[in-house]
């Protein structure tokens, strides 16, 4: 766990109503972290799919050096479209496996790259699963495990993302009116 929330759930230290989720989120910044595609390395995407109120964010990572190498976030495109960019930075990242939010309208998507070939790993967002992966992301941060590029619209929604007390759990949120799709 990261040390403010082992601190909070073991040690029983107390956390404002609202804290940063994140700590030392600009620390990991890395100049030039963005690149292509290097041959023989394993590639991992991430894919958070949003169409008009909500991004699609995706994301690439360097299996071996747990470096962001690709980054991008849009919105207002449809759905043949997304499929089609979504494939196309798969295949140039060494046919990267997709980890893909499969919660809503992911299904579909995740059915129609399946059937040109790519990799997909389903992964339905729940509570719990949602917990863990933010506490995940927390450490590999706080330990400085993870780089990406600076890219401000990134760094906010890392940012911004808070840890609140409700109902004596702890539970991550995102401020009214943000969005989360890059986290």
């Amino acid at each position: 766990l990261p040390e403010h929330i082992f601190q909070q759930e073991y040690e029983a230290h107390f956390l404002d109503s609202a804290a940063t989720a994140f700590r030392n989120v600009r620390k990991c910044v890395r100049d030039k972290c963005l690149e292509d595609a290097r041959p023989g390395e394993s590639y991992i995407m991430g894919v958070d799919l949003g169409k008009y109120r909500d991004f699609t964010a995706i994301s690439v990572v360097r299996r071996s050096a747990n470096k962001v190498v690709y980054w991008e976030r849009f919105k207002d495109i449809d759905w043949v479209l997304q499929k089609k960019r979504i494939e196309a930075v798969s295949r140039r990242y060494n046919g990267a496996r997709i980890v893909l939010d499969s919660t809503g309208l992911g299904d579909p998507i995740s059915d129609d790259l399946q059937r040109e070939g790519i990799v997909v790993d389903d992964f339905k967002f729940t509570k719990q699963s949602r917990r863990q992966l933010l506490e995940k992301l927390g450490l590999f941060i706080e330990q400085q495990n993870i780089y990406y590029p600076y890219e401000e619209i990134l760094l906010d929604e890392l940012e911004s993302i808070r840890l609140e007390i409700k109902e004596t759990q702890l539970v991550y949120s995102t401020p009214e009116g943000r969005h989360d799709d890059s986290v």
